[in-house]
């Protein structure tokens, strides 16, 4: 008799949420081959081929996406009888970590969420730079993070991208700036990178008229007129606007962002509890600014 196991699913699952084998093995804490061999096992079985490669991602055939549909509810129900009978965590800590612009506007729906779930849990938040974060993870300082980027420190748990736009003060007219002055995060930053690269590849000329480590004192420059940054649309104050080829900036690419566990999930109820909700916020936000 043919059987689909859970790790199969599970595999299959992961595949499609981090979009490559090798994301795919973080996230289940196996090798990059034994995740091939899993997506092996579900077409042999199933008979049907579930995956097609564009670019550098893997992305699921018309009969992949039906199986991932089954896959995702039969987990939940296979996930549910477990919980149901396992002991709830009590009174646990968790260690979070979030760039200063998720905590602003993701936050609050995570702890609402975790309030009416799991009361007992008690969340610890650092809000700080991804690169700080990803060291955080690495020394184990906290259990899970959402970062800009892509890091080796710790599995894959969800990942996903957000558009990046210039953003400038409200009344700012780029006309009298000649170079164009940027109001950027002190360096490695994501955003940083993008605006200069997309300047550079316009041919437009442009200088850092300010730089700092904090996003409050990065609003406040861009507020006042110094110069123009770029982040997400995230949290982006009243008194700033996103600008764009109509004020005469380039475009600009998307960033990626993923959920990070320092710790096994599979044997941390609490910490799989707050990823469930951290990543349920974050995908719903997502998929509300498609």
């Amino acid at each position: 008799m043919r059987n689909l196991e859970t790790a199969w699913l599970r595999t299959l699952v992961a595949v499609a949420d981090c979009g490559s084998f090798a994301k795919a093995a973080q996230a289940v804490n196996r090798s990059e081959s034994a995740v091939s061999l899993h997506v092996g096992n579900l077409e042999r079985e199933t008979g049907a081929s579930l995956f097609r490669r564009e670019g550098r991602r893997m992305v699921l055939t018309d009969e992949g996406l039906t199986l991932l549909d089954y896959a995702r509810k039969a987990l939940e129900l296979h996930d549910g009888v477990l919980k149901q009978f396992a002991r709830s965590p009590h009174d646990a800590t968790v260690r979070i970590g979030l760039p200063r612009d998720f905590a602003d506007t993701w936050l609050p729906a995570v702890l609402a969420s975790l309030a009416q779930k799991h009361p007992r849990i008690h969340l610890q938040t650092i809000a700080a730079r991804s690169p700080d974060l990803v060291r955080s993870l690495g020394r184990r300082e906290i259990d899970i993070a959402m970062i800009y980027g892509e890091t080796q420190e710790a599995p894959c748990l969800w990942s996903g991208s957000l558009s990046m736009v210039w953003i400038g003060a409200q009344d700012l007219s780029l006309s009298r700036f000649h170079p164009l002055p940027l109001a950027v995060f002190d360096p490695p930053c994501a955003f940083r990178g993008a605006a200069m690269d997309a300047l550079e590849r316009a041919g437009m000329p442009w200088t850092v008229a300010f730089a700092s480590p904090t996003l409050a004192s990065l609003w406040g420059a861009v507020g006042s007129g110094i110069g123009v940054t770029v982040r997400t649309p995230l949290g982006i104050p009243p008194r700033l606007r996103i600008m764009g080829r109509e004020d005469g900036l380039p475009g600009l690419p998307s960033v990626e962002l993923g959920l990070y566990a320092a710790v096994d999930i599979a044997a941390s109820p609490a910490a799989s509890a707050v990823a469930d909700i951290m990543t349920g916020v974050v995908g719903q936000s997502l998929r509300a600014a498609i």
